[in-house]
């Protein structure tokens, strides 16, 4: 099993399984988290209590643009900009990157044809949290 928490490394790892026929059986296992949705991770122990309050933005940036691909939004650009926004409002975060990606090739794309997923790295304290989420297929 190989959880899908970092989805990047898991879709690397794929991919040489694949490409050097190692015939591995690779099961993805889906993001653990806490109750209000931060991803179960041993960074996590680096945040103060304040920063634990704070690192839920990550899960909350995530689902706010799962509402908005389920309602038909497909420009990488608004997504983009709607993930950046959220985690804005949130003081203690950092944002490193987000990057609305084919599910696949984890290219960045603007127009989609096969699945999206949304990924981002943000540091609030001493660590680096990264995290993902699934958007769906495309029509």
């Amino acid at each position: 099993t190989f959880g899908e928490k970092d989805a990047q490394q898991l879709r690397i790892i794929q991919h040489i399984n694949k490409s050097l026929k190692l015939g591995v059986e690779i099961i993805p296992i889906p993001t653990v988290r806490e109750l209000d949705g931060l991803a179960i991770s041993s960074r996590n122990a680096y945040l103060s209590p304040i920063e634990r309050k704070a690192a839920p933005v990550l899960f909350r940036a995530l689902t706010a643009i799962k509402l908005m691909w389920d309602s038909g939004e497909r420009s990488s650009d608004a997504l983009r900009f709607k993930l950046k926004s959220v985690l804005l409002d949130e003081s203690l975060a950092h944002t490193e990157y987000v990057a609305i990606v084919d599910a696949d090739t984890f290219q960045e794309l603007n127009h989609f044809v096969g699945s999206a997923r949304a990924l981002l790295a943000v540091n609030i304290g001493r660590a680096r949290l990264i995290d993902n989420l699934f958007l769906g297929k495309c029509d």
